[in-house]
């Protein structure tokens, strides 16, 4: 598959040779605050509202924690998802702008490339969190690498309750 241009003018190619298994995904899995998160315009806003001030802390956590699952859901959405959605979307603006470019295009494609960066930062944030790496600097794009971790990390885990 050819995926739109996103820092060059050239374009990358997307080879999958094995399809995953998404039916056990998101199945019984405890609540985590997403670092991600922050990295949403309307995440700040959405606590100021929905902290319930004055009630137990206990309860108070429990209703909080409620809705982010469902603010999660319904707006953050799936980081991976919304990159292929921007993605598509990006190459079919490119494929419209090469046979006739006009401002309309222009604006789309910038604010898709711009929401493309953006999914690209949450997505960092993502792994570095899952990696749990405390000594990586912060913002080199090193996403591969905490996904690496991640898995590493994981696996020692697997051996380590057998």
């Amino acid at each position: 598959m050819v995926l739109p241009r996103v820092r060059s003018d050239h374009y990358p190619v997307l080879v999958v040779l094995q399809e995953q298994d998404r039916t056990l995904q998101g199945m019984n899995r405890p609540f985590c605050f997403e670092a991600a998160w922050f990295g949403h315009d309307n995440f700040t806003s959405f606590i100021q509202e929905n902290w319930k001030h004055g009630a137990d802390l206990p309860h108070a956590l429990e209703v909080m924690t409620a809705q982010l699952k469902r603010w999660n859901k319904d707006v953050f959405g799936n980081i991976f998802m919304r990159k292929e959605r921007v993605l598509a979307g990006l190459g079919g603006v490119q494929q419209a702008l090469a046979v006739k470019g006009n401002s309309y295009l222009n604006r789309l494609e910038n604010q898709l490339l711009t929401e493309y960066h953006q999914i690209l930062r949450q997505e960092e944030v993502h792994w570095y969190q899952k990696s749990r790496c405390q000594w990586i600097t912060f913002g080199d794009r090193n996403t591969s690498y905490f996904h690496i971790k991640t898995i590493i990390r994981r696996q020692i885990k697997k051996k380590l309750e057998h």
